[in-house]
């Protein structure tokens, strides 16, 4: 069965998913990139969100279908009404949860993941933050709260959970 992780950027997707299943995940940011040959900031840069997210809906579908023990999505997955639609028809979506502040100071941190979005001020990440809580919410079968939590105690509370 498959798991799926959902979230803000910075929530820490991609790190549980590697503790989660060292052989069967995917990161599909990472997955995208390698398929545009291209950092996802510079895709922004010279098409445009609105075609990064037909291509991850793409990418999204076809991970689905391939049986991976986790998905580590990004964390604008939700924005399309379409991925909504497929999460909420799955099991096991997992919103991994924290709090604005606790997200923001991982982001100006993480030096290793180009963030496109996280480039816009403070408070316009704020908001995006605020109007995909909802969403995350909405579409998840499983919340955890991620703060002060290892990735492996994340991914214990989501084996007992689930």
């Amino acid at each position: 069965m498959t798991v799926i992780l959902i979230g803000f950027m910075a929530a820490g997707k991609s790190t549980v998913a590697k503790a989660f299943d060292q052989g069967k995940f995917i990161d599909l940011d990472k997955k995208i990139e390698k398929e545009i040959g291209m950092t996802i900031a510079q895709f922004f840069q010279e098409y445009s969100e609105d075609k990064f997210r037909q291509i991850e809906r793409e990418v999204f579908k076809t991970a689905v279908q391939s049986g991976y023990a986790v998905i580590a999505t990004g964390g604008g997955i939700v924005k399309l009404a379409e991925n909504r639609n497929c999460l909420k028809e799955l099991e096991n979506v997992v919103y991994l949860k924290a709090d604005f502040e606790t997200l923001y100071g991982r982001i100006l941190s993480d030096k290793e993941n180009s963030r496109p979005l996280a480039l816009r001020s403070k408070e316009e990440v704020e908001k995006l933050f605020t109007q995909r809580a909802a969403f995350y919410e909405d579409v998840a079968d499983i919340v955890i709260e991620t703060q002060g939590k290892s990735p492996e105690e994340v991914v214990k509370e989501i084996q007992e959970l689930k």
